[in-house]
């Protein structure tokens, strides 16, 4: 009997790696010993022969299952999944999100979908906050039930972005309360301007919305690449266990995806997945989900007191800028370093120094550095007093307004 601690799918695939000794099959890199020069020297560290990751870059190897028939270790891996999100059933997605189903306010490759479908939308109106030029939550309450009354029959199912990119919810319950009596699914949308991505998350730590499966979706498409360790691409297709279709839902939904996903998947994307699951129901990922929401609101702060500032000149890459506003993304694999870096470059307004001895790391007028701040901060946790910093915690610098 498996349990959340196994990991099904990256066990068979270590497995298969050493038990290769001469792979007559694709990719051509042949694990690795093929592997352009450029590529080893980026992704290997100029390794040479059959090294990882490029080993574990295996194609369907019987022992290794079948994403489009699964009934060995993708099966085993896509059950944990279903029963760590509390889905009837999941399935693994190897071209990202956007391989699932579509809402208004979507990327492009969404919209081509449609096109590609022939489906004609019915657009569910949002709120615009005007002076920040931002998308909020979907007007349910105030949009929905016209809709469906005035499409009745027409509509297939209903698409919410919830949480949205920049972490906006709309009213999940409501909108299933309504689609459950007009028997139509309610497909929710844990990601961006998409379908589902970003809400891969929910549920984790103390003080995160509860995931949009348990407020009543009855399809949840999640980016597990976002804001949970997965590589990029991967993602996954929760179906709820009170999905309004029958019980012949899954079947569907295979059929659909062998329609848009690659029939060579990768390997390497479907264990992140595995591994993702895995991290999602590990309690020290759970903790270190709380430690990054800790980051988050202490970089709120921080930023919050700047009058601006040229972030990519000082190595700091925001994940969404736009005319207004910045969306900094935060997960479980950022750290006290990255949050730190946000000051790293300013010239220091404060006479920082430890005592002992009392010389001073950073003079007024100086470059803030990353080794200085990290030397500094050693030193506190080692027990040395800091002195002339206004907060004494070194959580905030005061720097020279620019």
């Amino acid at each position: 009997m498996l349990s959340q601690s196994d990991t099904p799918l990256i066990d068979a695939i270590q497995r298969a790696s050493q038990s290769v000794r001469a792979p007559f099959f694709f990719p051509g890199h042949k694990m690795g010993e093929g592997a352009p020069a450029p590529l080893r020297e980026a992704v290997l560290g100029g390794a040479a022969g059959r090294t990882a990751p490029l080993r574990s870059d295996l194609p369907e190897l019987p022992e290794l299952d079948n994403l489009f028939s699964a009934e060995g270790p993708i099966h085993e891996a896509q059950q944990l999944a279903s029963e760590a999100f509390g889905a009837r059933s999941t399935h693994f997605l190897i071209n990202g999100s956007t391989g699932g189903v579509i809402p208004r306010n979507a990327h492009k490759s969404a919209l081509h979908a449609l096109v590609t479908s022939g489906a004609a939308p019915v657009w569910l109106d949002s709120r615009w906050d005007a002076a920040q030029q931002l998308v909020l939550d979907a007007d349910v309450g105030a949009s929905l039930p016209s809709l469906l009354e005035r499409h009745g029959g027409e509509i297939a199912a209903v698409l919410l972005v919830s949480p949205t990119y920049h972490g906006v919810l709309s009213d999940v319950e409501a909108a299933s309360r309504l689609c459950r009596a007009a028997g139509v699914p309610l497909i929710a949308g844990e990601r961006t301007p998409c379908v589902v991505a970003h809400g891969s998350h929910l549920g984790m730590a103390p003080g995160l919305p509860r995931p949009a499966l348990s407020r009543g979706a009855d399809l949840v498409i999640q980016s597990s690449h976002k804001t949970l360790g997965a590589m990029t691409q991967a993602a996954m297709l929760h179906i709820s266990a009170d999905c309004p279709l029958p019980h012949g839902a899954a079947p569907r939904a295979l059929e659909a995806l062998e329609l848009v996903q690659s029939s060579s998947p990768s390997y390497l994307l479907l264990a992140s997945l595995d591994a993702a699951r895995w991290q999602y129901a590990d309690a020290d990922a759970r903790r270190d989900t709380a430690a990054a929401i800790a980051l988050a609101q202490q970089a709120r702060r921080r930023l919050s007191q700047l009058p601006g500032a040229l972030i990519e000149r000082h190595g700091v890459y925001c994940e969404l800028p736009e005319l207004r506003h910045l969306t900094f993304a935060f997960s479980l694999g950022t750290t006290q370093g990255d949050v730190d870096l946000l000051a790293v470059g300013r010239l220091s307004a404060e006479l920082v120094c430890s005592y002992p001895p009392g010389i001073p790391v950073f003079f007024p007028g100086e470059p803030i550095t990353a080794e200085a701040l990290q030397h500094i901060r050693a030193l506190r946790a080692a027990g040395a007093d800091v002195c002339g910093c206004s907060d004494a915690s070194l959580a905030r610098l005061c720097v020279v307004a620019e």
